[in-house]
Formats: structure tokens, C-alpha cells, sequence
């Protein structure tokens, strides 16, 4: 009986391997797959949001949302948008607590703005 056990041994340590090796296998796999199908989801969400003109994912901010932003009237004079701006922008000061996001997202409204009224788009 004791011939026989490192038979035994050695049958389940190759076993053992092979669900070792064989699992790993199937895991990094999977990873490997869902990690691509990941960042294929990412590019062509990255392509809609581009392609529809939003400013999300570093695309050009559309002339409403910009005026969303700086909460102006559908048809502002340049004097409403520049008293807008300013207001928004001085209790927005990232040294009075504010972010540096929202001054950003303020002055590029802005700009969009300004854009907007150079193009005769309002």
C-alpha cells in the first residue's frame, strides 16, 4: 500500500497543475476579452459624444449648454452675457472654495458664447 502512494502524488500534483495552468488560462483569457470589449464600448462612446458636438470627452461645447452655464436669456445682448460672466465668474474663485472646474466650465461658456455671437448663431 505504501508503493502506491507517491504514485498517487504524483498523479494528483499533475492534476493539481494542470487545473492550476488550465484555470489561469481561462481567467487571463476572459480578462483579456472583457478588457477589449471595454475599451471598444469606451472609443465608440468616445466617437458618439465627438460626433454630437458635446463638450464631454474634450469635444466643442454647444451654444446652449454654454448658455446654460452663464444662465443667460435665449436671445442675451453682449451686455447680459459679459454681467453674467462676471458675477458667476468672481463667486466662483476657487480661493473663495469654488473649483477650478467650474471657473473653467464658465469661461469656456464664454467663449463659446462670444463664438456664437461672431458666427450669427444667436
Amino acid at each position: 500500500a505504501h508503493k502506491l502512494l507517491p504514485i498517487y502524488h504524483a498523479q494528483f500534483g499533475r492534476v493539481f497543475y494542470n487545473i492550476l495552468v488550465k484555470g489561469s488560462q481561462v481567467l487571463i483569457r476572459t480578462f483579456v476579452k472583457s478588457w477589449k470589449e471595454a475599451a471598444k464600448k469606451t472609443q465608440e462612446q468616445r466617437a458618439t459624444v465627438k460626433g454630437g458636438d458635446s463638450s464631454i470627452f474634450g469635444g466643442k461645447m454647444r451654444l446652449d449648454e454654454a448658455m446654460k452655464i452663464l444662465e443667460v436669456p435665449p436671445k442675451p445682448t453682449q451686455e447680459q452675457i459679459q454681467k453674467q460672466f462676471d458675477h458667476l465668474y468672481a463667486v466662483n474663485d476657487p480661493e473663495k472654495g469654488s473649483s477650478v472646474y467650474l471657473r473653467t466650465k464658465i469661461k469656456n461658456a464664454k467663449e463659446r458664447i462670444d463664438e456664437g455671437f461672431k458666427k450669427n448663431e444667436l
